[in-house]
């Protein structure tokens, strides 16, 4: 016998099918069926949450390990650029204590505007006006040794010669020539730097500025200008000595004679001479 799990009659073993309610035997085992099969699913969707939860945490892992590497990145470069700018500091902190003047009067040299070719003879995009010329000609005749016997006078003609032609270099760098005598050293700097504007291929140009820089102080400037003039001028003798003077200045004995055996070398052993009496060269 078997009990109805719908009515609960009791019926035959062999009956399918309830004899009071009718409902078929079957109908419970697929019932449960469907059960277990949701269930299944159910329990499928919680493992399959799990899973999903796990490897969202293990992302999140890595991208904290992504970011720790960049964060690490960071550090080191900052303590790269720190320890850089560190040791800039020492070695010029180290330059200023080796600083030491020991120039001497034979040690000032400046190129002279007449060392550079006549006007007259240089290719020039307009005509320079013969007026413009016999001023330049007449404030260069002031200053034919290197220095001006009279500032003031070249000074007057240059400055009209740059007023009837404001794009003539070689006037701006005369007259800075006559300032740098006058030791009006910030109005030569203006003129020099004018010139080296129009003309920024004239060695003498730099070397003169170079000496503007050197009576200011400004000891590394005037080494960069020294530079560049022999740069265009290898064999600039006025530049060699200059430079190895400034190279003395600062203590840079080696620097310093290396300039001054040069400068010799082209003809002018003014420097050396003196630096190898005060023992400073072997």
């Amino acid at each position: 016998m078997k009990k109805c799990p719908f009515c609960n009659e009791w019926n035959s073993d062999e009956e399918m099918q309830c004899q009071k309610c009718h409902e078929w035997f079957e109908l419970e085992t697929i019932r449960r069926k469907k059960t277990s099969v949701k269930f299944s699913k159910k329990g499928q969707s919680k493992k399959d949450a799990i899973i999903k939860k796990k490897k969202k945490r293990k992302k999140k892992k890595k991208t904290w390990q992504e970011y720790l590497v960049y964060i690490t990145a960071i550090i080191l470069f900052v303590v790269i650029i720190l320890f850089i700018a560190s040791h800039k500091t020492d070695v010029n902190k180290k330059e200023v204590k080796q600083s030491t003047k020991i120039e001497s009067p034979t040690m000032e040299m400046r190129a002279a505007s007449v060392s550079e070719p006549s006007p007259a003879s240089k290719p020039a995009a307009t005509p320079i006006p013969s007026k413009v010329i016999e001023l330049y000609n007449n404030a260069v005749s002031l200053c034919s040794g290197g220095k001006c016997t009279d500032p003031p006078k070249a000074i007057e003609y240059l400055s009209e010669a740059i007023h009837l032609q404001p794009n003539f270099a070689a006037s701006y760098g005369a007259r800075g020539n006559a300032y740098f005598d006058q030791k009006e050293y910030k109005l030569a700097l203006a003129d020099y730097n004018e010139a080296i504007r129009m003309k920024p291929g004239v060695a003498i140009f730099f070397n003169n500025r170079g000496n503007v820089f050197k009576e200011l102080h400004q000891y590394e400037l005037a080494i960069d200008d020294y530079n560049q003039a022999i740069l265009l001028k290898p064999d600039n003798v006025e530049s060699y000595h200059n430079r190895g003077n400034v190279y003395f200045i600062q203590g840079n004995k080696e620097l310093g004679c290396l300039d001054a055996q040069k400068a010799c070398e082209y003809g002018q052993c003014l420097l050396l001479e003196f630096v190898k009496e005060k023992k400073y060269c072997p």
